[in-house]
């Protein structure tokens, strides 16, 4: 399991044992991100700072730096762990060769059929219709594990949940009300059957059923 402070420091934690394994200072600045490979063999640790620092895991040995302008505030992996594809404050959305440590260049279009693992990001040609019109800011979203369906959480504290892919600029969506501020973070669990969400500042973590029509 991995956590994360403010001040940049990466920790990695035995769960079973209850033991630090590994724990240093790696960002002056906060972190944002921290993602798992579908392998398991690699983790990405994005940063406020724009750095993104890519380790082989678990023994944290560091791979590659990807440096942006601006903060990182999202990213995904490739399924065949070669790529990520990262968001940034500014809506930048930017592709990276992983074993290299470079900037794709046209990465929408040399990744065009690239398989992610999960998706998280709120900027990217598979969630662009969560964005049209909305009169409330969307702060969190989530693709299913099937990659059927999109939850996504807003500023006022409401779920939606869309089809997956998301392209449509009036795509259709369930909403439901249930925290008092911000919804920061969405997770299917239960093979789908259910989502947990997490308030900002409410202090809540509210469970939802998927009800399959």
């Amino acid at each position: 399991s991995d956590v994360y402070k403010r001040q940049g420091t990466l920790q990695l934690l035995n769960l079973e044992s209850a033991s630090t394994e590994f724990s240093k200072q790696e960002f002056d600045t906060p972190i944002t991100t921290i993602k798992i490979d579908k392998s398991q063999k690699y983790v990405a640790v994005c940063s406020e700072g724009g750095l993104v620092k890519v380790y082989k895991f678990p023994a944290m040995r560091a791979l590659c730096r990807l440096k942006h302008r601006s903060a990182v505030v999202g990213l995904e992996w490739s399924k065949d762990s070669k790529r990520v594809f990262t968001n940034t404050s500014d809506r930048g959305m930017l592709f990276w060769d992983v074993q290299t440590g470079t900037l794709i260049e046209d990465g929408a279009a040399v990744c065009c059929d690239e398989k992610w693992n999960s998706w998280s990001c709120l900027h990217g040609w598979s969630v662009q219709g969560i964005m049209y019109k909305q009169k409330v800011p969307v702060v969190s979203c989530e693709r299913s594990l099937n990659e059927e369906l999109l939850a996504v959480g807003d500023m006022q504290g409401n779920l939606r949940l869309y089809r997956y892919p998301c392209v449509q600029a009036e795509a259709e969506y369930i909403i439901r009300s249930g925290h008092s501020s911000p919804i920061s973070r969405i997770k299917f669990i239960d093979h789908d059957k259910g989502v947990l969400s997490t308030g900002l500042y409410d202090g809540c973590v509210i469970q939802w059923e998927v009800l399959q029509s």
